[in-house]
């Protein structure tokens, strides 16, 4: 069972998350945040998840500011933004894969495999 977690500040993006994750098989959401800074303080002393997808523009700190301090916390990092211009800092925050909002099932499931 691969697990997840989903930290974003738009209930609506969490929402579709939990959605894909929930249509995919094996794959279970454990946790969801909208707020980064509640995500940082539970995260940081939790068992590790196998993915988190991570929203870039949040209140208090970014995404990118989160991912560095949570990084090893997954296996997988996936940021899930409607900001392209984040790319190339997403990928130095050792991301695996970027999400351009709004995405579909067929390029969520894409991005997994």
């Amino acid at each position: 069972m691969i697990k997840c977690i989903v930290i974003d500040d738009q209930f609506s993006s969490i929402e579709g998350l939990k959605k894909y994750i929930e249509d995919t098989p094996n794959m279970r959401l454990i946790a969801s945040y909208n707020n980064p800074l509640v995500a940082l303080k539970e995260l940081t002393h939790s068992d590790p998840a196998d993915v988190i997808f991570m929203d870039v523009e949040m209140p208090q700190i970014s995404g990118i500011e989160l991912a560095k301090v949570l990084r090893a916390k997954t296996r997988k990092l996936i940021f899930t933004t409607s900001h392209q211009e984040y790319a190339f800092e997403a990928f130095e925050a050792d991301a695996d894969a970027y999400l351009l909002k709004p995405y579909s099932y067929a390029k969520f499931a894409l991005t997994l495999n």
